[in-house]
């Protein structure tokens, strides 16, 4: 009798621990399934922005008519914008794959959308399609006339409870993602100080996109020398142009006239008189010492009706040479007063950094290259 109860005292303690090791295993498994599965929420997520930012920048930096979404990828110098000469070029699915998977993750591009005039192949979005995080907002909605929605999946990582699931048949789950940003004109720029931006404006003739190299010597505010009845931009598209040569302004001024598309009355300063001119001389030459070498982005004027110059568009400018009379700096300037650089076009990716870019969709602006990039939630 004493030794049956000894025994059943034995059997208790080993009953309660394998049924707490089995409750323990449970919760294991249920832990580490849940810890994967946001995991992979967030690598979808992960993938659809890094994808929608390269592809937008990709198709806003293409010419009319030009298939991005098939493409290569040019590898390009952060300087200026410009593709390095003899470097290679990804493809498009292993540039998309790698952006999607940076250490190497399950996660696919399932579908691409949206609307674009360079994008010749992008496919509208179905509208039937519920929202879901990260594409909430409809761009069109918005008005936005070049957009792009990237859906990207994951197919759930086999774990303890999925393996059970697939052993009793069931689907395994799938994870998605969801990302689009929109891009456009830039319609205003922040007002910079001067020393940190090149406190100079681009009439509109004098663009020069595509040109390799341009000595530009400074004309002045002189509409007598509109030097061309129309332009091209980079589109393709002609439009009327009557602004030749280039204009100082002060970049410091409580004004935005000289930073938003459309505002008349952003006036001029006069340009350096002579080397006795010192104040004028010091004000272009600190601001062009600081962006020797670098890309600026200028306000493209033209003049209006009542004879004002008029912001029409932005265009970034690398400078590589200045001479203002005493004051010189980088190489290529024979003349007393002239600058030396090249245009480019650019994106500008305001993810939450570059506060105060607008984006112009009208017709009447012309496409300079430069473009703005934004995420839409």
């Amino acid at each position: 009798m004493s030794k049956l109860k000894e025994d059943s005292g034995v059997i208790a303690p080993i009953f309660a621990i394998l049924l707490c090791g089995g409750v323990l295993f449970g919760l294991l498994a249920l832990v580490i399934d849940g810890g994967q599965a946001q995991l992979q929420k967030h690598a979808v997520r992960q993938g659809a922005e890094a994808v929608a930012e390269a592809l937008g920048q990709h198709c806003a930096d293409e010419y009319s008519q030009v298939d991005c979404l098939t493409d290569s990828f040019s590898l390009r110098s952060q300087a200026t914008g410009t593709q390095v000469a003899g470097t290679a070029t990804a493809g498009n699915s292993e540039f998309l794959s790698s952006l999607a998977n940076p250490k190497g993750g399950p996660v696919t591009v399932s579908s691409l959308c949206g609307q674009s005039s360079a994008a010749v192949t992008l496919l509208a979005c179905d509208p039937t399609t519920p929202p879901m995080v990260g594409c909430l907002t409809d761009p069109s909605a918005t008005g936005a006339n070049a957009w792009l929605r990237v859906y990207t999946q994951a197919v759930k990582t086999p774990t303890f409870l999925s393996q059970a699931d697939a052993a009793l048949g069931h689907e395994p789950l799938v994870y998605r993602g969801c990302s689009q940003v929109v891009w456009g004109k830039a319609n205003a720029m922040p007002i910079y100080a001067v020393g940190s931006q090149l406190p100079m404006m681009i009439g509109l003739c004098d663009v020069r996109l595509g040109a390799p190299f341009v000595q530009a010597p400074l004309l002045g505010n002189d509409p007598s020398r509109a030097g061309c009845a129309s332009f091209r931009d980079r589109e393709g598209a002609a439009f009327s142009a009557n602004a030749h040569g280039w204009l100082q302004f002060n970049p410091a001024s409580a004004s935005a006239a000289c930073w938003t598309v459309g505002q008349s009355g952003c006036a001029p300063v006069a340009l350096p008189s002579g080397p006795a001119d010192t104040s004028r001389i010091s004000v272009l030459a600190v601001a062009a010492a600081a962006n020797l070498n670098r890309v600026s982005v200028l306000p493209v004027f033209a003049y209006n009706p009542a004879g004002q110059a008029t912001v029409v568009s932005f265009v970034p400018f690398f400078l590589t040479g200045y001479r203002f009379y005493s004051s010189a700096g980088g190489v290529g300037c024979s003349s007393n007063l002239c600058i030396i650089g090249s245009f480019k076009t650019r994106i500008m990716q305001p993810f939450g950094q570059a506060q105060g870019l607008g984006i112009s969709r009208s017709a009447s602006v012309p496409n300079l290259g430069f473009q703005v990039l934004k995420k839409l939630p």
